[in-house]
């Protein structure tokens, strides 16, 4: 047991430690360029308060944020931590696997949603994410980058290795909060624990990180389209109003969840 969790920390730690390189590496990138054409005081290059003010420019966060995920990838890849294989899920059948996964993602997005403001949790990181998607290196960081690269971290090497030595819901739980603590946000973690809880019984019941990923990407796809749609302060009252009517649609679209995680677990038997 010892030696899965000195894995799994080593894991958690190229993939961290990665982020922080690119992120470092693109701000004092940021700096020097805004510095060369006169947006910042060269005498400050070194200031810390220029640094994370640069850091925090919506192309920067959003080019670091895919450049660590690719790298990641690379890692897992290459060091065969991980891999992009169908697992158990049969080729006729992985087209359908992977639409209802995708359903998944886009149906449970409300339901989610609207506990994490019942439960009040705190976004934290608001404006970082409406830099973000306000260019197109972010919008791939979210949609594209973080769903590969999370998946093939949390499910594909951690909840891998956690296998070969707990019992399943103890790797998938294990797994989900891992998963919601690492995102640093407590909006965030609400969410992240329940829909890593679901990303990791997708993972188990297939053996493959597609499923995930293909709900991964339908979740962030539909968050990005709706925060650049209302903005990222909405709600779901603000979108679909209150009283019955929203609580009819939570109900309706948690219904249509279980039913497509039934679905799924009909079509991988």
């Amino acid at each position: 047991m010892k030696k899965t969790i000195l894995r799994v920390l080593m894991y958690l730690g190229v993939y961290l430690l990665l982020q922080v390189a690119f992120s470092s590496i693109l701000s004092i990138g940021a700096t020097i360029y805004y510095a060369a054409t006169g947006s910042v005081d060269a005498s400050q290059l070194s200031s810390p308060d220029t640094m994370q003010q640069l850091a925090s420019i919506g192309w920067v966060l959003g080019l670091s944020s895919l450049l660590s995920n690719i790298a990641a990838i690379a890692v897992m890849l290459y060091l065969h931590w991980a891999d992009f294989s169908l697992g158990r899920i049969g080729k006729p059948a992985a087209a359908g696997v992977m639409l209802t996964a995708t359903l998944i993602g886009i149906t449970q997005a409300v339901p989610t949603g609207y506990l994490t403001e019942v439960l009040q949790a705190e976004d934290i990181l608001s404006d970082v994410f409406s830099g973000m998607m306000n260019n197109v290196w972010g919008i791939l960081a979210l949609c594209v980058g973080a769903p590969l690269g999370e998946e093939l971290l949390f499910r594909g090497a951690i909840q891998r290795e956690l296998h070969k030595r707990v019992r399943p819901w103890i790797a998938i739980g294990i797994t989900a909060l891992l998963f919601a603590l690492i995102h640093g946000n407590p909006v965030q973690m609400v969410a992240g624990f329940l829909m890593g809880c679901v990303l990791g019984w997708l993972y188990w019941r297939t053996g493959s990180v597609w499923p995930g990923i293909a709900m991964h990407f339908a979740n962030n796809t539909l968050s990005t389209v709706v925060a650049s749609i209302y903005g990222q302060e909405a709600k779901t009252v603000d979108i679909f109003g209150q009283g019955w009517q929203l609580y009819a649609l939570v109900a309706a679209l948690t219904v249509a969840t279980i039913a497509l995680l039934w679905l799924f677990c009909r079509r991988t038997r």
